[in-house]
């Protein structure tokens, strides 16, 4: 009788990495691919982005997270920190591939005497300079450093009486939709954007829980994407 193989996954040997973790390295290509299919405007590099409440769908299943950071042995109480306050960061450095910085995800972001996470998904985007868990591995760094956009697109938030808003070029802009040049003024033209759920903040400050056309004045000047004042 042949020698019938378990399917269940064996523990890794010491010094193992996640290239050599089949399992996980599957599991870390499937979840690329689920971004892929929840990412709005793929058409466009510089515009797709992620809503957050899609993002937190995929992460859903903690069991994930402790499989994703196999070599990190993060705790349970850890565990239940990312799920909720770290998503982003742990999604950007699964889509980058930044495998060494997940085999010591524990260490690199969590304090080891208090415990607490050194870094959320609240402080992005990341400067250069601040992404100082990847100071070993430069091409990642500035991987991270340009894609973290992507994982958090900018939330407009309107104003009572509301001014003219910058906004730096990097960041990716909630549209889910935008029809170009429905009016025009004598220095600029109107655009209609459809803006995600959750992404446009009332004065009141609560947010449309819908897809919402909003007309912008778009002013393009020089160092920015635009100047960006609701009508």
């Amino acid at each position: 009788m042949s020698e019938r193989h378990s399917a269940v996954p064996q523990p890794p040997r010491m010094g193992s990495t996640v290239a050599e973790m089949p399992w996980t390295r599957e599991l870390q290509n499937e979840i690329v691919m689920e971004f892929n299919n929840i990412t709005r405007r793929k058409d466009s590099l510089t515009k797709s982005f992620i809503c957050h409440y899609d993002l937190k769908k995929i992460w859903a299943n903690i069991e994930r997270i402790r499989k994703i950071l196999y070599l990190s042995n993060p705790t349970d109480k850890i565990l239940l920190v990312i799920q909720e306050r770290m998503y982003m960061v742990l999604s950007i450095l699964v889509a980058i591939s930044a495998e060494k910085c997940l085999e010591e995800f524990t260490t690199r972001f969590f304090d080891k005497d208090t415990g607490e996470p050194r870094i959320t998904d609240e402080s992005l985007p990341l400067g250069y300079d601040e992404i100082d868990f990847l100071k070993d591995d430069e091409p990642h760094r500035w991987q991270f450093c340009r894609e973290q956009h992507m994982f958090k697109p900018y939330v407009i938030k309107l104003r009572k009486f509301q001014d003219i808003i910058k906004i730096d070029e990097d960041y990716r802009l909630p549209f889910q939709k935008l029809e170009e040049k429905i009016g025009s003024g004598s220095s600029s033209t109107v655009d209609r954007a459809w803006i995600s759920p959750e992404y446009l903040i009332k004065a009141d400050q609560s947010y449309y829980g819908h897809v919402s056309p909003l007309p912008l004045w778009m002013l393009f000047i020089s160092n920015s994407r635009s100047h960006t004042k609701s009508q």
